[in-house]
């Protein structure tokens, strides 16, 4: 994938793309590994798997390699279109992707669903008018063997005289529709036709995440999408992160965001810092990180990296 913090093995070759087959291969494992995890397989049982959005985009390969080898930005490689999930029912496999995306200033600049445009569009989307995002977004999915994406331009009507009522009901949803869908795409770089992909120079350390400061991280709806996703994949400038909430990567993130509060903290005695630490440390250690073995405030599996905290 992308680090060799990914792969375990120290100077692993990162691949010069966030496209690769490598990549992909990655994030299968990283999504299996997390609806392996207890915690997730029970929070997924616990949602009803017959639910559905009012209307999702259907994907299709056409049987073109090149939408899945990289090599066509304008989803040539494929067929989409608008299903009315109560009145066209998909058959099977019933899971589908979400997207977060920032929209642009000019909301003119983009295609979206209307009252006029959604009976032709439930026929064939018109794939060369969408922003190279959204056009990524169906790659990844065809790639993750996935045939349904919701985004939310063009699976709510934005225009015409049922736009209104229309958003009036699916806003209602919005928590249903990120919480059942197996995996939301978080498009980081906040470009809303630069794509997911990127090219990247493979001699960059990456030692943090860099999710927090992306563009996307200002926008107001992301932080419901983000919170009621069962897992968030991040696009970013030249990575790519999984977010799992119930992991050992989403525990070790709670546990950098404790130290940071922690630090700012007032002790009458400086030796006390890592005494008054010890007991919430070793609560993660029993109930969240297994068998991690904790070394004074830091971690044995990321200590390369802790030493840098």
């Amino acid at each position: 994938m992308a680090r060799s913090e990914d792969t375990g093995i120290p100077g692993a070759v990162t691949s010069l793309s966030t496209d690769s087959d490598e990549t992909f291969s990655k994030i299968r494992r990283w999504l299996n590994k997390c609806e392996g995890h207890e915690t997730c397989r029970v929070r997924r049982q616990g949602l009803d798997p017959s639910w559905l959005p009012t209307r999702l985009v259907k994907i299709e390969a056409l049987g073109d390699d090149s939408i899945l080898d990289g090599s066509s930005s304008s989803g040539s490689g494929m067929k989409c279109r608008i299903v009315e999930t109560k009145t066209d029912r998909p058959l099977g496999d019933l899971t589908y992707i979400t997207l977060s995306h920032r929209w642009p200033v000019d909301s003119n600049l983009v295609a979206t669903l209307s009252a006029d445009n959604l009976e032709a569009w439930k026929v064939n989307l018109p794939l060369g008018s969408l922003s190279r995002t959204f056009r990524d977004t169906f790659r990844a999915a065809l790639e993750l063997n996935i045939s349904y994406v919701w985004i939310d331009s063009l699976c709510i009507i934005q225009e015409g005289a049922s736009a209104k009522a229309d958003w009036e009901v699916e806003a209602r949803m919005m928590h249903e529709v990120y919480s059942h869908a197996r995996l939301n795409i978080y498009a980081a770089r906040g470009d809303t036709d630069g794509g997911l992909f990127t090219n990247r120079n493979p001699e960059d350390l990456i030692l943090r995440p860099r999710m927090n400061i992306s563009p996307l991280a200002t926008r107001g709806w992301v932080f419901q999408e983000q919170l009621l996703s069962l897992a968030n994949l991040h696009f970013g400038r030249d990575e790519v992160l999984f977010e799992c909430p119930f992991g050992q990567g989403g525990a070790y993130s709670c546990w950098y965001t404790l130290l940071n509060e922690y630090s700012a903290r007032q002790l009458t005695k400086l030796e006390d810092r890592l005494v008054a630490m010890s007991g919430v440390a070793q609560h993660f250690k029993s109930k969240v990180l297994g068998g991690d073995v904790y070394i004074a405030g830091l971690w044995y599996s990321r200590l390369a990296t802790d030493l840098l905290w």
